[in-house]
């Protein structure tokens, strides 16, 4: 009986010290998940803080610019990465032209006011018209994709004028290819 009592006490020391170990372990894997959910909360704030922001910035570009959305000129589109602007190049360029037209500059300079107060990237796409370039145009702009490129840089240059920080902006061509 002795003996069985202490194979019993035995088993049951082996069994205290399994539970204690899963004890352990479960703690730390509590602690573990705990930080994961902290980690994954701030992010959640952060990213909210974020849409916020871009909501905000949405909205006030509509509303800045309301006449020309109407009238079709402009598009503002909110995607799930940022925003979108498309302005026409009718009211930003003449044909052949990387310099930019009074209601573009006017257009761009309202853009730019509400872009400055915010921190994201901003991609300057760059298009021209499908006009072929010809005569003596052709030396400043062998294509199209670089007179799209030249418009770019036009629109880069105003924005940095208007105080956005150059360094979140980045310049793209579109040509025919």
């Amino acid at each position: 009986e002795r003996e069985s009592l202490l194979n019993k006490r035995d088993e049951l020391e082996h069994n205290l010290k399994t539970s204690q170990e899963k004890q352990t372990h479960l703690a730390s894997s509590l602690r573990s998940r705990e930080e994961e959910l902290a980690v994954t909360s701030a992010a959640l704030v952060e990213q909210s803080a974020r849409v916020n922001e871009l909501q905000s910035t949405y909205d006030g570009l509509v509303g800045d610019l309301e006449a020309e959305v109407a009238k079709g000129e402009i598009r503002i589109e909110q995607l799930k990465e940022g925003l979108q602007v498309d302005v026409s190049q009718d009211i930003l360029f003449p044909s052949g032209s990387a310099n930019l037209g009074t209601d573009g500059t006017r257009v761009l300079k309202t853009v730019a006011a509400r872009l400055a107060k915010q921190s994201y990237s901003i991609a300057v796409e760059g298009h021209s018209d499908n006009v072929p370039i010809t005569g003596a145009l052709k030396k400043t702009y062998p294509s199209n994709w670089e007179l799209a490129g030249a418009r770019a840089a036009s629109v880069v240059r105003l924005f940095v004028d208007q105080g956005i920080d150059g360094s979140r902006l980045t310049a793209v061509s579109h040509g025919a290819t």
